[in-house]
């Protein structure tokens, strides 16, 4: 038994070693003395958004209850570093908190308090901002914010004095996140201090060692206001709080060096604050006193990060700096932590937002100058990081164009890891799967220089809807500008915000304006004086259907047609380019009309004081309009200031300050806009041909105007109809396609202008070519830049306008095992082009493709446009051909069958009858005669045709048949027939042609429509009416009777089929409606 006894005290004592060597549970696992404990990502209650319950998580049960909705502060999810607040509005909020009181003048001989705040608020003196934590100034202690300077201040009461402690450190009040600390020590001689933000700010000697705080009463304590109260909740000052309070801790003793870093560090990493700085660093310590961050003279900026600590009750997985604005990133670990005391913590350089390009590997050309230093501790795992372009000086919004760079020394020239960009949404790039070593260097490399058609100079607003667009809710609230200015086009009007449309204009996306009230002020650039410009070049591409006057639908860009210029499209669909020179107002008008007919277009607006003919507007590549309206010199503007609109006309002397309320309608995919720089035909011609490419636009051959296409070269030296890379590479060589230059649209890469063009496809979507799988949009397609090999490659498509189908006239024009081919020919050109490609070819709408064999279908390819010798591929030779209704798939066309910087040819075509081509039908129409309906139709080509029927409905919807006519069955001539129906419907007729082939397989043709207009015999009468009115027929037929008002709104139906009906108009208002009577309209006048 004795030895027994000895063991479990051995036991004991052994266990009780273990337990106090061992850090306890609370802030930075610190937990002795500590009294109160609320954080605003625990234990709060709410109703709505309402805070009702905050309970205290130091174990002492000093809960926070407020069941006053009107006193309730509000709690803030995500507001400081992700982590929730609590919001105080100045005005009613405050928080009691139950049971804790003090009560004796020795009530405190030590104390030391953290705050984790925010607020904006400078009004008053020293007691308008009260109170973080508050136990009556004038009988315990407060800790608060100066009102007016924003300095932290403690006051306390010992001795019978009350001492007001103000640290010296100003401007707290910034509406950014800090740490304030407020200490008391009577065991030392400085025994008052203020620390703020890991350092201290004030170490004072108030009163004499020893000194106790407290008076003989009793006070209860408030969070959010002044407190007189000696009981819970009672008398408080009403001065209140304005701001937010994310995180109280009151120890009731004085913590030491060591304790007061270890919270501190606690507090800066969960909130992404940096605790010290470059002159005076501060390292942070984890709850167990490991050193997690040394401080850095370098990198003790921006200090942020993410770790777990289970002392401290810590998983912070994601993090940023609560104070950086510029260059901002966020960390996110991508799993759970795999241990305890797992930290990733960065800092930078603090070398700001700027572009530079030094320290850079080869292949890229700027970079951040600002670079971050990583230290790692345990097991953080893998993290995404997201950069916020907006902060810094870049200006692409593609993913591909941004690189992370990641070094052990900081030489990012060589021995470095990149990763390349995951994702760009919104204006966040983000990268994933990245993996940082403790003492790892990063920086952002990002796009090498660009700008459309590589041209730089003079560049003010370069607007794409396919990167820079903000928006909620599918309506854009920013359009930033990727170019090098900044000048972002900004609406925070929801209800004047225009809609985003992801791939509206050749898969691209494009921004839609309502011609109701939708407009975007651009910020920054104005103008003002009279020699503002010298020359303006802007490209617009666009598409509309509104229609009307000269200024219905204004404006593509305007800067005021009486101060500056204006650029638009009339409501006759013909370009507009006005501006203001001495006074004086230029309305001058392109001469092609139709420029509003709901498909793509591009407009451009130029002048240049250096040239004879000044002035210039362009229509799809065509010059539309050039004269010489001023003197030579002559430059536009006047001397009031103006800023810019896209949408509506500018009158605005401010940013968004005053417009013409014109308004555009349609949509806007791309604004480019140079001023004060001359630009050649020839770079011109390489603008237009970035955005042909990219927006499925063909340009004219008659690219000078002069009724004379194709000049080689023209008056201005370029070749006509070319289209040009950045590089001036000719990728569509206008003279050699000549008669294969209809819908011409392309693939392309091409780096200097951002242009990643991954699918494309004609106007009317009867062909689709596209790299990778084809996407709902051309950003949304999967292909990336090295898909296409190389900068600068590019594959372009015309054709030669004949129909999609055989109709006889390419006749034998194929190479021996073709039963027969598809009249269109395809001209393909491929400049550096290496990937592979698919098409989707719709052939004519009766087409019925997907009963036919793959296997039989082919693709013909030549090299001269001679089909005879054509080579065919198909499944046997490595392609994937696959139907659906009338829409072939080919895919798998590889440099084996285009090879790179080569020309060729293509046509469908199948290897045997069952698989034959459509016949083409060219016309079916009827008429009435008489009483009847003669139908007749018209072929061009049958293939195993054996029969037509004609049907009939009076509905769209039940068919009977009305004849068969025995069809030619193979015929390569043009074959005439016709029918006549003796008995069609009264009013409304429908007809339609089925054809149907010898194997029993049939096509529909689109239904026609005749309307047997034979007059109906009815008496209207009284009219005008007042009570009523009666229809009388002596027609035996029935007549269907249907009263609308003046605008068209359905009031009364009715069949009259017993010779007679009256129809009350009683309860009718006066005025003139519209009677029907089968086809024919009556005005009936009511009148009480």
């Amino acid at each position: 038994m004795k030895f027994m006894s000895v063991r479990v005290l051995f036991a004991s004592f052994l266990g009780l070693c273990i337990f106090s060597s061992v850090a306890q549970t609370g802030p930075g696992g610190v937990s002795t003395n500590l009294s109160i404990w609320y954080k605003g990502n625990t234990g709060t209650t709410t109703s709505g958004n309402s805070l009702t319950d905050w309970t205290d998580q130091s174990g002492n049960g000093f809960n926070i209850t407020q069941g006053v909705s009107a006193n309730q502060p509000q709690l803030l999810q995500n507001d400081i570093n992700f982590n929730p607040g609590i919001v105080f509005d100045g005005g009613s909020d405050y928080l009691p908190i139950s049971t804790k009181n003090y009560n004796g003048t020795g009530a405190l001989s030590a104390l030391t308090t953290f705050i984790v705040f925010k607020t904006d608020y400078t009004g008053g003196g020293y007691n308008n901002n009260w109170s973080f934590l508050d136990f009556d100034r004038s009988d315990f202690f407060n800790v608060y914010i100066h009102g007016a300077n924003g300095n932290i201040s403690f006051s306390y009461r010992s001795g019978g004095t009350t001492y007001d402690n103000d640290a010296p450190t100003t401007g707290l009040n910034d509406g950014y996140p800090h740490i304030g600390v407020a200490g008391y020590n009577n065991a030392v001689t400085n025994e008052t201090t203020i620390r703020v933000d890991g350092l201290e700010d004030l170490a004072a000697n108030r009163v004499a060692n020893g000194s106790t705080i407290g008076v003989s009463g009793t006070r209860y304590g408030f969070v959010g206001d002044g407190s007189e109260a000696n009981t819970y909740n009672g008398t408080r000052n009403n001065i209140y709080y304005d701001g937010t309070i994310s995180e109280v801790i009151h120890f009731e003793r004085s913590l030491n060096a060591t304790e007061l870093n270890r919270v501190e560090s606690y507090l800066a990493l969960k909130y992404g604050l940096t605790l010290g700085n470059t002159g005076n660093t501060v390292s942070y310590t984890a709850s167990n006193g490991t050193v997690i961050w040394t401080g850095s003279a370098t990198y003790q900026n921006g200090v942020a990060g993410i770790g777990r600590d289970d002392n401290s009750i810590l998983n912070q997985i994601k993090s940023t700096s609560s104070t950086d604005i510029n260059s901002k990133i966020i960390i996110e670990a991508e799993s759970a932590f795999g241990s305890d005391l797992s930290f990733l913590i960065w800092g930078h350089d603090n070398a700001g937002s700027n572009l530079t390009a030094t320290n850079l590997p080869a292949g890229f050309e700027q970079r951040l100058e600002k670079t971050w230093l990583v230290q790692s501790t345990g097991t953080p795992g893998s993290v995404s990081l997201d950069f916020v372009i907006t902060s810094a000086d870049f200006n692409s919004y593609s993913a591909g164009d941004y690189t992370l760079l990641i070094d052990t020394d900081g030489d990012f020239t060589s021995g470095h890891t990149e990763y390349s960009a995951a994702s760009v949404v919104g204006d966040t790039v983000r990268f994933t799967g990245v993996t940082f070593s403790s003492g790892d260097y990063f920086t952002i490399a990002g796009p090498n220089l660009k700008s459309p058609g590589g041209f730089s100079s003079g560049l003010q607003l370069w607007y794409r809807a396919d990167a820079g667009i903000i928006s909620s809710g599918g309506f854009v609230s920013d359009w930033k500008d990727t170019g090098p200015q900044q000048n972002h086009a900004i609406q925070a009007s929801s209800a004047e915000q225009p809609a985003f449309l992801s791939g509206d204009i050749n898969y691209n996306p494009s921004v839609s304006f309502d011609d109701i009230d939708d407009y975007l002020p651009i910020s920054q650039v104005n103008y003002t004086g009279a020699a503002s410009l010298s020359q303006v070049l802007s490209l617009v591409v666009y598409q509309t259907t509104v229609s009307g006057g000269n200024n219905d639908n204004w404006a593509f860009l305007d800067f005021d047609r009486s101060e500056y210029f204006n650029f638009n499209v009339k409501g006759n669909g013909g370009l507009r380019f006005s501006y203001s020179n001495g006074g004086t107002i230029y309305d001058l008008d392109g001469s092609t009309t139709g420029m509003n007919d709901g498909l793509p277009k591009l407009g451009v607006a130029v002048y240049d004081n250096t040239l004879t003919n000044e002035t210039e507007i362009r229509a799809d590549g065509m010059r539309d309009y050039q004269n010489d309206n001023l003197t030579n010199g002559a430059t536009l503007g006047s001397a009031n200031t103006r800023y810019g609109i896209v949408g509506d006309g500018s009158e605005a002397s401010s940013f968004n300050s005053s417009i013409n309320n014109n308004y555009y309608g349609g949509e806007i995919a791309e604004i480019i806009y140079f001023d004060n720089q001359s630009y050649s035909a020839n770079q011109l011609q390489i603008l237009e041909s970035y955005l042909a490419i990219k927006y499925g636009i063909t340009l004219s051959k008659d690219t000078d105007g002069n009724s004379v296409e194709l000049e080689t070269p023209n008056s201005d030296g370029v070749n006509e109809g070319d289209y040009l890379s950045s590089a001036g590479t000719v990728i569509w060589d206008a003279s050699a396609s000549d008669g294969h230059d209809n819908d011409i649209i392309g693939l392309g890469r091409d780096d200097n202008t951002a242009l990643l063009q991954k699918q494309s496809h004609w106007q009317d979507d009867s062909l689709r070519v596209y790299m990778q799988a084809l996407a709902a949009s051309n950003p949304a397609n999967s292909a990336t830049k090295s898909s296409f090999g190389a900068d600068d490659s590019f594959l372009v498509i015309g054709h030669d306008g004949t129909p999609l189908y055989d109709s006889g006239v390419k006749y034998g024009e194929w190479p021996s095992g073709i039963f027969s081919r598809v009249d269109r020919e395809l001209k393909v050109q491929n400049t550096n082009f290496t990937a592979s490609f698919s098409i989707d070819i719709t052939l004519n709408a009766w087409a019925d493709l997907g009963a036919s064999d793959p296997n039989d279908l082919v693709l013909l390819v030549d090299t001269d446009d001679d089909f005879t010798d054509a080579t065919i591929y198909g499944s046997a030779e490595g392609l994937n051909i696959s139907t659906s209704s009338n829409t072939l798939t080919i895919g798998g066309i590889s440099n084996a069958i285009i090879p790179a910087n080569s020309s060729r040819y293509l046509a469908i075509a199948t290897t045997s009858s069952s698989s034959s081509l459509p016949i083409e039908l060219i016309s079916f129409d009827g008429e009435m005669i008489g009483s009847h309906v003669k139908l007749k139709w018209r072929v061009a080509t049958e293939i195993n045709n054996d029969f037509f029927t004609v049907e009939k409905s009076s509905d769209g919807s039940e068919w009977t048949i009305v004849d068969i006519v025995e069809g030619a069955g193979n015929s390569t001539t043009e074959t005439n027939y016709y029918i006549v129906d003796i008995k069609p419907f009264r009013g409304v007729s429908y007809y339609r042609l089925k054809q149907t082939d010898f194997d029993g397989k049939y096509e529909y043709f689109n239904p026609i429509v005749i309307n047997n207009q034979m007059e109906t015999k009815a008496v209207v009468y009284p009219n005008p009416a007042d009570r009523y009115v009666n229809i009388s027929s002596t027609d035996q037929d029935p007549i269907v009777i249907k009263l609308y008002s003046i605008s068209g709104v359905l009031i009364y139906s009715d069949v009259l089929e017993n010779f007679a009906k009256n129809i009350d108009t009683s309860e009718l208002k006066n005025g003139v409606y519209i009677l029907m009577l089968n086809d024919q309209q009556h005005l009936l006048k009511v009148e009480h």
